[in-house]
């Protein structure tokens, strides 16, 4: 195999939470007069860590404001937990299959930590992925260090690696690692932006991987 490791993003790439989420921040910034945004402002901040999300999104918005916005984000985020679908169709046959197959499997996220834990349990995933690391413990894409620090715990190295993302940020953050960056365009960015950073390849669906990887 080239690929030791094969590192997912989370939102976008195996959990389809693209509407929830643009959802989730429309809610919350009307709920506090923060504005109305546009789906396609929020899709270019997927990815981030919350205070650069808040900076990118909200550059007007008090202290105030920005003590309240994560707890009316995750209120509305709860409420639509019911509404929306959960991993992309075929992501977790497609984890089952990499795992059988020895690859080792991680998560870069910039999703907070007690968040994410929720979504894998609530999934049946806990025990899927060797290291994950969210966007409360390191600073936010595209700043290598949580594909550092992942490298660091298994003891591989760059060449051994694969980062799949559906974002520019994702991208990036490979590319500041030394890693290969494969594109996922099903998740919340078009393929065009994808297209024109360094990767090795682009999936139109996750279910397209194995055969990539052959």
């Amino acid at each position: 195999m080239k690929y030791d490791v094969i590192v997912f993003d989370w939102d976008g790439t195996l959990y389809d939470s693209g509407a929830r989420i643009i959802n989730s921040i429309q809610g919350a910034a009307r709920e506090l007069k923060l504005g109305n945004l546009q789906p396609e402002i929020i899709k270019s901040c997927i990815g981030l860590n919350s205070t650069i999300v808040m900076d990118r999104l909200f550059p007007q918005a008090t202290q105030k404001d920005r003590d309240l916005f994560m707890p009316a984000y995750r209120r509305h985020y709860g409420l639509e937990l019911h509404q929306l679908p959960v991993l992309f169709t075929g992501a977790k046959t497609v984890l089952k299959q990499l795992h059988s197959l020895g690859y080792i499997l991680a998560v870069a996220t910039g999703k907070n930590r007690d968040y994410f834990d929720k979504e894998l349990h609530y999934l049946g995933l806990q025990e899927m992925f060797m290291v994950t690391r969210c966007g409360d413990e390191a600073p936010s894409k595209p700043n290598p260090q949580m594909l550092f620090e992942i490298m660091e715990h298994l003891g591989t190295f760059p060449e051994k690696v694969l980062m799949i993302g559906d974002t520019v940020h994702d991208l990036q953050l490979a590319a500041n690692a030394g890693v290969d960056a494969l594109a996922a365009s099903y998740g919340v960015q078009d393929k065009k932006e994808l297209m024109e950073h360094k990767i090795v390849g682009c999936l139109s669906d996750i279910s397209e991987l194995l055969s990539w990887l052959k």
